[in-house]
């Protein structure tokens, strides 16, 4: 039992984050995606969640800075993936999903690039210990 609450104090004490600001970025693209959804009821869902992304900045761990990039790297991997699957539907000839006119490619470029971009600055902002507790 001593390990598991040595684990979750490591993971969960309050460390050094550089470029706190980041995480107010990354919680950006959440909200959006909660208002989009709002007419279904998921924007409760989504604050929740950019909530979280927001407590890094004032109580930095790890623990939430893995969760973080952990989202991001996931985003950034299943629109990847969809990039793929349209490119591959433009070369058959069939409709794709992601590249229906050039606002919507637009768009999905933008945010592709902006995730990209964010989780690259996550994956190198890892917290590190605090030298004054």
């Amino acid at each position: 039992m001593s390990k598991l609450m040595t684990l979750a104090t490591w993971l969960g004490s309050r460390r050094d984050q550089p470029r706190r600001w980041l995480f107010v970025l990354a919680s950006l693209p959440i909200v959006l995606f909660g208002l989009m959804g709002a007419e279904y009821g998921v924007l409760p869902f989504y604050l929740a969640i950019a909530a979280v992304f927001l407590y890094q900045v004032f109580y930095p761990t790890l623990i939430v800075w893995f969760s973080v990039t952990l989202v991001y790297c996931v985003m950034v991997v299943a629109y990847v993936g969809q990039l793929i699957a349209d490119l591959f539907s433009l070369l058959r000839g069939t409709r794709p999903s992601l590249f229906t006119d050039p606002d919507d490619s637009l768009f999905f470029g933008l945010l592709l690039a902006y995730m990209f971009a964010l989780t690259m600055g996550l994956l190198f902002s890892r917290p590190t210990p605090q030298k004054n507790p």
